[in-house]
């Protein structure tokens, strides 16, 4: 999984299709049909490892940041389709 983005509401189909653009996903943070993430998790560009953990920044509204558990750092891809 290279992001994964949770909403408090329930997206409507000009929301779905703006996001996903064709096949090219949006930027989560300017739609025009739904209003922004409660939470958007980046793991290929945005995540971090330290510690032994990774730490995946909230990229949405909601400023909660995710940390990994038993994950390599060999285990990011970036780039990803």
């Amino acid at each position: 999984m290279d992001e994964a983005a949770f909403w408090d509401t329930a997206l409507s189909g000009p929301a779905v299709t703006e996001i996903w653009n064709s096949g090219t996903p949006n930027n989560l943070n300017s739609l025009t049909n739904a209003s922004g993430p409660v939470a958007w998790y980046r793991m290929g560009e945005q995540a971090t490892f330290s510690g032994g953990n990774w730490t995946l920044t909230d990229q949405g509204s909601g400023g909660n940041d995710a940390t990994s558990v038993n994950l390599e750092e060999s285990d990011r891809k970036t780039d990803t389709p």
